[in-house]
């Protein structure tokens, strides 16, 4: 700075180089700190009177992409003339952007890919960004069959970008159809779900509509004829219904449903107290009990049957040769069986000594359960069968025993 000196009090200003420093630091896009010192030195004396160094530091503020607030101070670091004792300064700045660095149309200030052209697709085309992927299904565009629609990803037909809301195309939307891979096929009892017949089970019993004889009726899953989908009410025809009849399998009369053995066939059996005393010996031929004796020993299931509140019954039977007598035995068990007397029911033992046969009564049962006569219980229909398993009916109550009788020795008249 070159000017003619001048006395200000004992100073005198003449020629004077000024210098200056600035630098800024830019912390976001929005906020950067800055600072600059800077001064005059005298020539040629160089004193510090004429010679005044400040510095300053503030914080720029971008309220916008071209408007800037500043705030500020600084202080003078020696005494020289014009050197403050402090100072604080506020400014506003503003340079609009005009430029269009990418050629979009779309001015840097307002677009938010300045350095990337818009592509003007007809999706958010005033962002100044292309939009690769408009609907935002992850589909290229340039790929897409519905640029505009996104894809419902539902799996089915998902790579061509285009929603199907009714995959099945039996016109009900998929959002509202429970098979919407399968279409409709309009069978009652359920029309309008979206399921066909063989992927619906309109009364919930397991059995699709197109295996289940009667679709609006639920299976009663009582192991009996469950392969149907009808419930059946009265599994014997009795006319009684299986939640009074206690023997539902057998055809029986009221009150409790269950069928009453007839005796009166009996003429070789009877029951003499605990004594079963059989008046025919049973025999064996080359094809097991010979005919007569399969008589005899229907004759006393009969009576097992009728008297139905004995839960255990011995049987003995006696033969001059041990083996002979098992064999025996064992052939009227499994008669005594095959003609309805349970299994569990049963012991029948065999013994070497003269040829006789008796039992006795071993336990009764309170609550027992009439059993159905041999032949009247009610066999399922094959193709009503369920292929299946299926709950089984739940037990009755269980047979309470009376006490056991005093088992006598059994004497073979």
């Amino acid at each position: 700075m070159l000017r003619k000196p001048r006395k200000i009090y004992d100073s005198e200003i003449g020629q004077q180089l000024t210098w200056g420093a600035a630098a800024a630091f830019r912390i976001t896009d929005r906020f950067s700190i800055i600072g600059e010192s800077y001064g005059r030195a005298g020539i040629p004396s160089f004193s510090l009177d004429a010679s005044p160094l400040e510095a300053i530091g503030g914080l720029r503020i971008y309220v916008r992409p071209s408007l800037a607030v500043v705030l500020g101070a600084g202080a003078g670091l020696v005494k020289g003339i014009g050197s403050p004792e402090s100072r604080f300064f506020l400014s506003l700045g503003y340079a609009p952007d005009v430029r269009d660095s990418d050629g979009d149309g779309i001015p840097n200030v307002r677009d938010k890919c300045p350095l990337i052209a818009e592509d003007r697709d007809g999706q958010q085309d005033e962002d100044g960004c292309p939009d690769d992927d408009s609907d935002g299904d992850r589909r290229a565009d340039a790929e897409d069959k519905c640029p505009n629609d996104p894809e419902d990803l539902d799996g089915f037909d998902d790579e061509d970008g285009c929603p199907e809301l009714d995959n099945d195309l039996d016109k009900i939307l998929d959002a509202d159809d429970k098979c919407p891979n399968d279409a409709e096929d309009g069978k009652p009892p359920v029309t309008n779900d979206g399921c066909p017949a063989n992927k619906r089970d309109s009364d919930g019993d397991g059995l699709f509509d197109d295996k289940d004889s009667c679709p609006a009726d639920e299976e009663d899953m009582d192991s009996f004829e469950d392969g149907d989908g009808c419930p059946e009410t009265d599994n014997d025809k009795d006319g009684i219904s299986d939640d009074a009849d206690k023997c539902p399998l057998c055809p029986g009369s009221a009150p409790d449903g269950c069928a009453k053995a007839d005796v009166s066939g009996a003429t070789a059996v009877r029951l003499d107290g605990d004594r079963l005393v059989v008046d025919k010996m049973p025999a064996m031929d080359r094809n097991g009990l010979s005919k007569a004796s399969q008589a005899t020993v229907d004759q006393m299931a009969i009576v097992m049957t009728a008297n139905y509140q004995v839960t255990k019954w011995l049987v003995a039977i006696a033969l001059p040769k041990a083996p002979d007598a098992a064999k025996l035995a064992e052939a009227v068990k499994q008669r005594l069986i095959a003609q309805g007397v349970p299994a569990a029911y049963l012991q029948v033992l065999g013994a070497a000594g003269p040829s006789k046969i008796g039992g006795v009564v071993q336990e009764r049962g309170d609550d027992a359960v009439p059993l159905c006569p041999a032949g009247r219980e009610v066999k399922q229909r094959p193709e009503t069968m369920s292929k299946q398993p299926t709950p089984a009916t739940p037990a009755g109550p269980a047979v309470k025993p009376a006490t056991p009788a005093a088992e006598p020795e059994i004497e073979i008249d």
